[in-house]
């Protein structure tokens, strides 16, 4: 769980996970182009000119990290980038493009050298079972922010779309009718529809697809054997299906990031989503990552308060453990979201 004040770089945490993810396929130009709009998004208006811009992950006692260097719209592809296994260096990568590998100096083909140092030591050296580690947790990330909820009501979702969950949820009827039809995905359909059932006692009992180019889909209510169109649906509804099928989407061993998940959602719904998403993350060994302003949603992490992290400023290193940022003991004798409501931590006027 990731709380703070408006501006304090919520959103921007989870877009860097997508320019990871990005970066590992198209190379980190693309990446921060098309994730960032460009080279003029990489740094906190805040910070000095000279501050380098570091992006990196941590597994276990893997650390991966890798410089942006803004060079005109974007950022060069030569970069610095290293992978290290406690205090062994697995590979370094320079500014200047000088590449080791486990000691030994490696020399790139032009196309190979436009490629993340990472990419390079996974495709020409699979059996590095620590690079295949890393690797494979970044293709398993999978970021979701400003659900396109009016772009579905009023025309559906495309039905070649069916690979991929998109970021914006624009395809979620595809997906959902795919799992329900294939037996190796049923489990993600049947999480959705159990989901809603559960959130939404009086309201949801079951949803059915309209095919052709685009895929539509109808609710039925309980007692009621005429479905509603998917257009008349409250907004809570369709909210709640996108974001149980956001969950759902990820394999095994990967990171969910979802912006603001409370939007449009009451209090008892909230409780629901997260009661399902603790237990679909345990049985699938699944991070999800919510960012939020819910005291709602707070709450439900009263006797977790280490697994609420806090962008707060006036801190070096960020974010922060709540344990750390306040006494857990003095955290007993709250709520966190009354201490939230009450800016005791992440408050607005200390922006």
């Amino acid at each position: 769980m990731l709380t703070g004040a408006n501006g304090t770089g919520k959103t921007t945490v989870l877009l860097a996970l997508k320019v990871i993810r990005a970066a590992f396929d198209r190379g980190l130009p693309e990446a921060v182009s098309q994730t960032l709009g460009g080279s003029y998004n990489l740094r906190n208006h805040d910070a000095a000119e000279d501050e380098p811009t570091e992006l990196g992950l941590e597994l276990d006692d893997l650390s991966w990290r890798v410089q942006l260097r803004a060079r005109g719209a974007t950022v060069d592809y030569v970069t610095d980038e290293s992978l290290t296994l406690g205090g062994e260096t697995i590979f370094v990568r320079d500014s200047l493009g000088n590449f080791v590998y486990r000691g030994e100096r490696q020399e790139f083909v032009p196309a190979a050298a436009e490629r993340l140092g990472l990419r390079w030591v996974t495709e020409f050296h699979p059996e590095d079972s620590d690079a295949a580690r890393l690797s494979n947790l970044i293709r398993n990330i999978q970021v979701y922010y400003d659900p396109d909820l009016r772009g579905l009501r009023e025309g559906g979702s495309r039905a070649i779309e069916d690979r991929h969950l998109h970021t914006r949820g624009r395809n979620v009827f595809t997906m959902l009718r795919k799992w329900r039809d294939r037996r190796e995905d049923a489990r993600r359909f049947d999480f959705v529809d159990q989901g809603l059932r559960a959130a939404f006692p009086g309201v949801y009992d079951g949803i059915d697809f309209d095919a052709g180019q685009t895929v539509t889909a109808r609710v039925y209510r309980p007692g009621n054997e005429t479905p509603n169109p998917i257009s008349h649906e409250a907004n809570g509804v369709l909210s709640m299906l996108m974001l149980l099928a956001q969950i759902a989407s990820a394999d095994r061993g990967g990171i969910v990031a979802i912006d603001e998940p409370e939007h449009a959602l009451h209090p008892f719904a909230i409780r629901r989503l997260v009661e399902r998403a603790r237990a679909w993350a345990r049985q699938h060994d699944l991070t999800i990552l919510f960012t939020t302003h819910s005291p709602v949603l707070l709450n439900q992490f009263n006797a977790e308060p280490e697994h609420v992290f806090v962008l707060e400023r006036g801190y070096e290193v960020l974010p922060v453990p709540l344990d750390e940022l306040r006494d857990r003991n003095w955290l007993a004798n709250y709520t966190i979201g009354e201490l939230y409501s009450d800016s005791e931590f992440a408050a607005n006027e200390n922006i």
